[in-house]
Parts: C-alpha cells; sequence; structure tokens
C-alpha cells in the first residue's frame, strides 16, 4: 500500500565529497565551522577527515553551536563527542587519523503518510464493529539522544523509526483497533508512543520518540455522516418529546387550575382520566376501563383532584369537605359557635345535624328510589362522613344516563351536589328542584323524577 517511507531516505545522513582534500584548501577553520552548524535537514553529516599535524593543528580553532554535536574518530574508533563550544585541534591525539560527523541535536518532526495501509474497527451505534480501511497521517517528535549510535551505529535511523512506527500500528490493530481511537481526541497517538517505548526504540536507534499525533484519519467518511444524520435525528425526536410532554403535563395543570377556580364540574370530570393516567397510571384500567363497573371510583378519583390541588386550601378550615362545598357552591358553611366563659347565660348553641340524621334521611331516600323501580341502579356509599349516591339508567336502545350525588353531614338542609352523563358525556343540565331545594319539601326522588322526565 502506499506510503512516503521513501522520503525518509534522504533525510538520514550525506556525506560530502572528496573528504580527503576538502580542509587542505582555503581557510580550513572556517570550513569546518560552515560544515559542523550548516542547516540541513539531514540528520548526520560526514564523515570528513581533518589534516592532523603540529603545524596545521598549532593554528586551528573551531566552534560547535547549539542543536549540533560533533561525533570524533581517532583511526576510525569514537573518542569523543563534542557538544555546544569552543575548540582546539590540539586537543585531537596527534598522529592519528581525525574524521569527524555532525549530528542535528534538534527535536524533529517525522510526517508519516498511509493509505489504505490499516483496517480500523468502526463501533457503530447500535454495537456492532464494521472494519474499515482507512488512510491514517501522523507526525511524530523525536530528537537525537545517542549521537555516537545514530552517527556511526545506524545506517538509517529515520527510516528505520519509520517503519518502527508502521510496525507499532500493527501491533496495535491486529489486537482490535478502533476508529474512533485515531480520531481527534482519541488515544491512539498515546498507544503507539507506548509500542514505540516498550519496542526500545531510543536504545536500538538512539532516538528518543517524545510525541505521536494523528494529523489525519480518512476512509469512514460515509459512515460518520450516515450515523450522525441518524443520531441527530433520534437526539431532536427525543428533545420534542419531552418537550411536548412538559407541554402537556403543563396544560393539565392550568386547565386544572382554571376549573377549579371556576368550579367547572364538567371540566372537572373531562380531566380526570389524564390526570389519574398521569399520576396513578396502575390505577388507570380499573377506573376507566369498563365504565359500567366503575362509575363510583370515577367518582372517587374526582373527588382526589379537590384533594390534592392546593388551590382549595383557601376554603374553610381546610378540611376535604367544606373545601370541596366552597369548589362546588363558592359558599363556606359556617361552623357552630362554642361556648365560652364571656358567651351570654341565655344564649343557646344552634343546632347541629350529626352524621346519622343525614345518613338516615339518604338511606330512606334511597330505600324509596329503588322501591320505585330502580332496584340495583341506585347505590349508597359513606366515605368519612360525606355520603355518594349513584344512578345508573339504560334503555333499550343502549344509551345510558348516570346521575352522581354528593351529599354532606348537614343534608338536607344542605342541598345535594349533583351532575349528570349521558351517554358518557357530561352535561350541565340543573332541574328546578335543584335551584329551588327546600329541606322540608325537596328530596333525591324528585330530582331523579326531574332528570328522567327532562332525557325520556
Amino acid at each position: 500500500m502506499p506510503t512516503n517511507r521513501a522520503d525518509t531516505i534522504p533525510l538520514n545522513r550525506e556525506e560530502p565529497p572528496d573528504n580527503e582534500t576538502r580542509f587542505l584548501r582555503g581557510k580550513p577553520n572556517e570550513e569546518l565551522e560552515s560544515f559542523i552548524r550548516e542547516d540541513s535537514p539531514i540528520l548526520v553529516r560526514g564523515p570528513i577527515r581533518i589534516p592532523n599535524n603540529i603545524l596545521g593543528a598549532m593554528f586551528r580553532v573551531f566552534r560547535v553551536y547549539e542543536g549540533r554535536a560533533v561525533v570524533v574518530l581517532a583511526n576510525g574508533r569514537i573518542h569523543e563527542v563534542l557538544h555546544a563550544g569552543g575548540y582546539h585541534a590540539l586537543s585531537f591525539p596527534m598522529t592519528k587519523r581525525i574524521d569527524v560527523y555532525s549530528v542535528n541535536m534538534r527535536e524533529r518532526t517525522l510526517d508519516i503518510e498511509t493509505k489504505d495501509e490499516f483496517t480500523l474497527f468502526y463501533a457503530t451505534p447500535t454495537g456492532e464493529k464494521l472494519p474499515v480501511k482507512v488512510d491514517l497521517d501522523m507526525a511524530v517528535t523525536y530528537q537525537v539522544a545517542n549521537p555516537e549510535r545514530v552517527a556511526v551505529e545506524v545506517d538509517r535511523p529515520v527510516t528505520m523509526l519509520y517503519d518502527a512506527v508502521l510496525e507499532s500500528i500493527r501491533s496495535i490493530v491486529s489486537s482490535y483497533g478502533k476508529y474512533h481511537d485515531f480520531l481527534s481526541g482519541g488515544n491512539g497517538g498515546y498507544m503507539v508512543l507506548q509500542q514505540l517505548q516498550s519496542r526500545g526504540v531510543e536504545d536500538n536507534l538512539g532516538l528518543r520518540v517524545t510525541n505521536v499525533q494523528i494529523t489525519r484519519l480518512a476512509g469512514a467518511e460515509e459512515l460518520d455522516q450516515m450515523f450522525l444524520g441518524g443520531f441527530i435525528k433520534e437526539q431532536t425526536a427525543i428533545v420534542d418529546a419531552k418537550a411536548e410532554a412538559i407541554k402537556q403535563r403543563n396544560q393539565l395543570a392550568l386547565d386544572l387550575e382554571r376549573a377549579v377556580n371556576n368550579r367547572d364540574i364538567a371540566r372537572l370530570t373531562e380531566l380526570t382520566p389524564q390526570y389519574v393516567l398521569q399520576h396513578h397510571p396502575e390505577l388507570y384500567p380499573q377506573l376507566f376501563g369498563d365504565r359500567s363497573q366503575t362509575d363510583a371510583l370515577r367518582m372517587q378519583s374526582l373527588m382526589e383532584i379537590f384533594k390534592l390541588n392546593p388551590a382549595l386550601g383557601s376554603a374553610g378550615d381546610n378540611s376535604f369537605q367544606e373545601a370541596l362545598q366552597y369548589m362546588l357552591t363558592g359558599t363556606v358553611p359556617t361552623p357552630p359557635p362554642h361556648s365560652s366563659p364571656h358567651s351570654s347565660p341565655h344564649s343557646s348553641p344552634r343546632p347541629s345535624l350529626g352524621l346519622s340524621s343525614a345518613l338516615a334521611r339518604l338511606q330512606e331516600e334511597v330505600r324509596i328510589l329503588q322501591a320505585s323501580g330502580l332496584g340495583n341502579n341506585v347505590t349508597l356509599r359513606d366515605d368519612n362522613g360525606v355520603y355518594y349516591v349513584r344512578i345508573n339508567l339504560q334503555n333499550d336502545q343502549g344509551e345510558t344516563l348516570n346521575m352522581y350525588f354528593m351529599c354532606s353531614p348537614k343534608y338536607p338542609h344542605e342541598p345535594p351536589t349533583m351532575f349528570l352523563e349521558y351517554n358518557g358525556q357530561e352535561t350541565p343540565f340543573r332541574p328546578d328542584v335543584l335551584m329551588n331545594w327546600s329541606p322540608s319539601t325537596s328530596s333525591l326522588r324528585d330530582l331523579v323524577n326531574a332528570v328522567i322526565e327532562a332525557y325520556s
């Protein structure tokens, strides 16, 4: 597969021509310094031979500049390494052949470019792993750590470093290389650096690798676009669904508040299924699954709205019965006065009706309704002193008429609260008997007869 490995070969070393006579002409000191300090991308330059005799060396002084090192060979063996500073040729062993190498000690970058060289695994949002041929480019930062080994013992250190990087990547890929590890922000570069260090690149090549950066990764653009587009659509749908749920919840709360403030029984009854579905979903099938069997429970769920809604707290002493009566009628029952040491001895408390009197009256009226032909269609339930009467009727055509009455403990001195359902729909019908209620002459039977007559 195509790589730019061939571009690294000229970067290894340069051997100047005519190294035997280079410094026998002109000013050898200046030429030696020029050779050492020459700014070149080549890692190693040399060797060059320095004429070494007493007369010539007496006047030969040269400098080694920062970013360079000079490896000195005496009779073909490494004699010393010269770092930045000034030196005299008399420091070299006399009568020995002196050769020098100039080594670039600066921190450098090796650019690696590959095309379809590696196969990485692309992880999809569903967890599937797809093999993908990729183009992978890297920038490897390195520096000479051992100038003697680079100059004398390793022939092509830069090219060998290039090969070591590619072998490290192959080792990573063979043990399942993830595509996303080599993206920007991934740990692919760090894994390559760890591989190079474990391979002993510094000891073997004399080069210290300090950083590996992934500069380009290509080959899975279509997969990225496809899955990113699907992810964005999915996230958009989730956000839209959450926004719609919040909107519906807030609208339901607003509708409930308005219905409570306006004492709109029809609207409250209409909102009851939504309220139960949202706050008590486990009860929804029981309450609304079979209407012929759950009308009483539906009435109770409506009462739960009044109990839970804080807007009812302004009614009376916050008791459920008084709050409910306030919401339905707009009036608050006046509690009976209590005797005190400062009251008149001739004053007497207003007679109050106990629970037994209201319940006894309702039981008698229910028996009358049952005896009049309604039978088991009439039921009475006592809920902590609040009484509920339910009447379910159905004609031959399947039409239904359901009547619900709620009576306080002061019934019949306080009229019952009534609401109707005709074929399952709330109706605002209010008979004259209810509007002109009289404790002595009015009864539930009168209300039922008025409703039946109106809907017959």
